[in-house]
């Protein structure tokens, strides 16, 4: 879809709703802006949430597979997937410190996960 310049932005609204907020730039980091609003609803599972976007006819799974470390009481990056592993997410809060000292890090781990397809490797 050409996406650079990705970001997600999570709000709790409740206990167990967050809203959701996807934003990117197309082609280039000044290309135009293309974003999709929704919510995320907690499942029975700890970490499982269903996530409804705009004009998306049906809710995704969103599993959070792994947290990373605890820094000021917030994790410093996510993985999230779905059963099926075709989608992969990593989220960090600060791209560049992730880089310095989570990276590696988390590489080893999705290889150790298998995720290596092409499908749903990691890319930057």
């Amino acid at each position: 879809r050409n996406a650079v310049c990705i970001t997600a932005d999570y709000r709790a609204i409740n206990a167990t709703t967050i809203s959701v907020l996807n934003s990117n730039r197309i082609k280039t980091p000044d290309g135009p802006l293309d974003q999709i609003t929704g919510f995320g609803y907690k499942t029975e599972t700890e970490g499982q949430l269903s996530v409804q976007l705009a004009g998306v006819p049906v809710a995704a799974p969103y599993w959070i597979i792994k947290l990373g470390p605890v820094v000021n009481g917030q994790y410093q990056y996510s993985i999230v997937s779905d059963p099926i592993r075709y989608a992969l997410f990593v989220l960090a809060r600060d791209p560049q410190e992730f880089a310095e000292k989570y990276d590696k890090e988390v590489l080893s781990y999705l290889e150790g996960e298998k995720f290596t397809d092409f499908e749903n490797k990691p890319m930057e």
